[in-house]
């Protein structure tokens, strides 16, 4: 998953069936579910201007966009782009 760091914690919520869950509920219902939080309790950041390091709390929140293409039949997951022109 781009920008989430793989520890053993973002493992254990963020896997296929996490993601699987996401999309089929974004397809059953007419709203996207809710976000998957994951919080690293130990990053280190660096301030720009003074260069001083230090250890601070992040989060991280996973969810579902789909904003390239349409969907078309939701037991297929038939998909075309939008401006797509049948003609």
């Amino acid at each position: 998953m781009k920008g989430f760091s793989v520890t053993h914690t973002s493992q254990k919520k963020i896997n296929h069936e996490s993601m699987k869950h996401l999309l089929y509920a974004s397809i059953t219902e007419d709203s996207f579910p809710d976000p998957i939080k994951v919080d690293y309790s130990f990053n280190i950041a660096r301030s720009k201007r003074s260069l001083d390091i230090s250890v601070t709390s992040l989060s991280k929140k996973l969810r579902l966009t789909y904003d390239k293409r349409k969907i078309i039949s939701n037991e297929t997951m038939e998909t075309l782009p939008f401006g797509f022109d049948e003609t």
